[in-house]
């Protein structure tokens, strides 16, 4: 299934964003926003670009869409993000490109839109950072992330190279890098930064730049190691690093080239690049790689001393790290880490006990791992600290409040590739042939968190819930199949009431949302019970699906999230 998303903030990088969306069959941009920029506008300046050329396709308006080559996008002109109708839209993720809503508080306005996930095109003071090819692989379901710098998309990768192979022992950074939407063209006031109010195409401007800093928060081993400055010069685009480093581990500058060219041909391929050549930046120009090594423009002073030169398009190629980020988020699974672990987040301290039970007639019918039907439950508890663990059944439900593991043979392979260590050491001394209780000591909620975390993405299924909900996912294949066969909703009779007030927004949106997602037309609307071939929501608040290939696993998620909104 496409990923749906909106881009706020009609820029140099929410156009060129839009232009790598387009080439990406995953993705579908299915809205704009922009307050200062009308569709007609927005058609212009999409087409017409001075640095990158004329897009090469049919560009053109019908009302108030922008139409690219057939496809229709809706272009809104909201101030507050919270107003942007991104729900009613469809969006999954927001590239949030304005430059203004760089923090966690300002981002989450476009959640409150009803978008789903946030990336931030820029530097955050408290969103999570990630770097593609250097820490994306850190990336655990948070719902709002930033994408760096380009800059730091630039020096990352580099520093990562370097650091892995002779060691860093500290750094400086420069960044010569090519005029930006917020300079001048003329001089003028810049009270914060008296330097940047002068004339941008006829100065090289000294600026500070957090980059180097930054690139401690997504190699933490760096944090504190490196710091850097910016000299703004009057082009259009592509910029260039400067690193200058002392190593721990003596080189000479053939060997580190060498470590940079088998990182830029193998785990950094497509991210890092190298050359030969004696080029010049605009020979970058349209460059989609993050960073791009120069061999012939680095110096070593000494074994330990040396300075190394990589060039980057700042516009596209960081536009295209942007994109491949919200991909590589979108196959993670959303797990439940935060929840479990911040307490304060919930009302009367209301935190999670969560279990994994594999049920009793499957076990019993199917010998094959890839046969075992997988329950996943919450139910929200008043009890402070968790004891409760995950629990693996072959009989029988779950004790909820002893740590208690009862495990079968057929969920072994499951357990042992994703289990913590402690779970793992204790499963190797276990006699199989037989059911097993085993008891290790009770944890605490964010050890729950940890052990969540580590099954979730073994399971294939998304135990991020939101309310007092029991969902049931069956899945029909070795527990990665898109297609769900079964989806079981029981909703607490105390909240039913509000679940099945059918004139109510939320549960408008969720009937709505389900005839447009399973394509089945809803009836007895004002009865307040609503029932179809495939589904039925019933006064008990029970909604079930049943038949083959109705909702993949994305679709499962957002029904989850529209109940538990109708229950808010």
């Amino acid at each position: 299934m496409a990923i749906n998303i909106g881009i706020n903030g009609f820029g140099r990088i929410g156009r060129l964003v839009l232009r790598v969306a387009l080439t990406r069959k995953d993705i579908n941009v299915v809205a704009v926003n922009d307050p200062f920029i009308a569709p007609d506008y927005a058609s212009y300046m999409f087409k017409y670009d001075s640095t990158h050329g004329q897009y090469n396709g049919d560009v053109k308006t019908d009302g108030d869409n922008l139409v690219i080559d057939g496809h229709k996008i809706a272009v809104f002109g909201e101030k507050d993000p919270a107003a942007i109708p991104w729900g009613k839209s469809g969006v999954d993720y927001v590239i949030e490109s304005t430059g203004v809503f760089t923090k966690l508080d300002g981002a989450q306005k476009h959640i409150d839109g009803g978008a789903k996930k946030v990336i931030i095109t820029a530097p955050s003071a408290d969103a999570p950072m990630f770097v593609v090819g250097v820490n994306e692989d850190k990336y655990n379901g948070e719902t709002i992330v930033s994408n760096a710098s380009c800059t730091t998309n630039c020096l990352a990768p580099l520093a990562k190279v370097v650091n892995d192979t002779f060691g860093i022992e500290e750094g400086l950074m420069t960044t010569v890098h090519s005029i930006t939407a917020t300079q001048k063209t003329v001089d003028g006031p810049s009270h914060k930064d008296w330097r940047g109010g002068r004339t941008a195409s006829g100065n090289i401007i000294p600026s500070s730049t957090g980059a180097a800093k930054a690139v401690g928060k997504v190699i933490p081993e760096l944090n504190g190691k490196l710091t850097g400055m910016s000299l703004r010069v009057p082009t259009v685009d592509v910029s260039v690093v400067d690193l200058t480093v002392r190593l721990k581990k003596s080189a000479t500058y053939e060997e580190i080239s060498a470590a940079i060219k088998k990182a830029s041909e193998g785990e950094l391929k497509g991210i890092l690049g190298y050359t030969e050549d004696a080029v010049v930046s605009t020979d970058f120009l349209g460059s989609n790689l993050s960073s791009i090594f120069d061999q012939k423009a680095g110096i070593l002073l000494s074994p330990t001393f040396v300075k190394l030169i990589s060039w980057y398009d700042n516009e596209f190629g960081y536009s295209t790290r942007v994109v491949d980020l919200l991909e590589h988020a979108d196959s993670v699974p959303t797990f439940t880490k935060s929840h479990l672990a911040t307490i304060e987040d919930y009302t009367a301290n209301y935190v999670y006990n969560k279990y994994i039970s594999t049920t009793t007639d499957t076990v019993s019918k199917y010998e094959s791992v890839e046969d075992v039907e997988i329950d996943v439950n919450a139910d929200l508890i008043n009890e402070g600290d968790l004891t409760v663990s995950y629990v693996y059944i072959k009989h029988g439900s779950a004790s909820q409040m002893a740590c208690f593991i009862e495990i079968n043979k057929n969920v072994l392979a499951l357990l042992k590739s994703g289990a913590p260590e402690f779970l793992v050491n204790l499963l190797e001394a276990v006699d199989f042939d037989k059911p097993v209780s085993l008891r290790p000591q009770p944890v605490n909620s964010e050890g729950i968190g940890a052990l969540v975390d580590s099954m979730a993405p073994v399971l294939r299924v998304d135990s991020g819930i939101m309310g007092n909900i029991d969902i049931t996912f069956t899945p029909k294949v070795k527990l990665q199949k898109d297609s769900l066969k079964e989806i079981l909703i029981n909703v607490p009779k105390k909240d039913s009431s509000r679940l099945l007030k059918g004139s109510e927004k939320p549960m408008q949106e969720l009937v709505s949302w389900l005839s447009k997602a399973t394509r089945v037309k809803f009836q007895n609307l004002e009865t307040k019970t609503f029932t179809s071939d495939l589904i039925c929501i019933s006064k008990n608040g029970r909604i079930r699906l049943v038949g083959d290939n109705i909702l993949d696993d994305a679709s499962a998620t957002t029904l989850v999230t529209q109940v538990c909104r109708a229950l808010a």
